[in-house]
């Protein structure tokens, strides 16, 4: 009945999840801030 009702259940694939979960950044997205010596971090 769950499943008829395009209801997700456990145990079974969920594509929408999938979609949802996935991370949003993409690898080299954002680059790492450098640190400049003596401004205390």
């Amino acid at each position: 009945m769950w499943a008829e009702r395009g209801r997700t259940l456990p145990g079974h694939h969920d594509p929408e999840w999938i979609r949802l979960a996935a991370p949003q950044v993409k690898r080299g997205q954002f680059s790492v801030p450098r640190d400049l010596p003596g401004d205390g971090r």
